[in-house]
């Protein structure tokens, strides 16, 4: 049972899927976040047609999360993509009393506490430029690899 929950919550929900796009293509968008496990558009199984809707499982919930936030409404093939929890994910929240609004909300309240920092920090990161951000992201996720509980007391005393 915990290696379903396990995946579901690595596994996001993907709608309003163009009916021209590839698995691949979508592997290449959804790629951007992490590595994917799994991608797969679902078909009708009168027709043969795909629904317009699918799922991708990455290898772990921190980089579904980061799906959800970074590629929810990104446009694809002249539609925008719809990335959200999976309805069994949705459930088991629900059922643990979180909503998705609220999964961070004492980390929220801890940043507003630092607003003025958040300020400042978010001036700094306006004057990087794309290349400079995705060579701090490849570090972040360098660390994450190697060192997670380095990059968690990093971020925690940063926030």
């Amino acid at each position: 049972m915990a290696a379903a929950s396990k995946k579901s919550s690595s596994t996001v929900f993907v709608g309003n899927i163009p009916y021209g796009t590839t698995e691949d293509q979508l592997r290449e968008v959804f790629g951007q976040v992490g590595k994917v496990s799994n991608f797969r558009i679902l078909y009708d199984k009168d027709t043969g047609k795909p629904k317009g809707f699918g799922f991708c499982e990455y290898e772990d919930i921190e980089t579904a999360m980061s799906a959800i936030r970074n590629l929810n409404n990104v446009e694809v093939n002249g539609r925008q993509l719809r990335v959200d929890y999976t309805e069994i994910e949705k459930r088991e929240m629900a059922a643990a009393g979180i909503t998705p609004a609220n999964v961070n909300t004492s980390q929220q309240q801890q940043s507003e506490s630092n607003a003025v920092n958040t300020s400042q920090q978010n001036q700094s990161m306006k004057e990087l430029s794309l290349e400079q951000i995705f060579d701090m992201m490849l570090q972040l996720k360098s660390l994450l690899q190697q060192n997670p509980e380095q990059l968690r007391s990093l971020l925690l005393s940063n926030p």
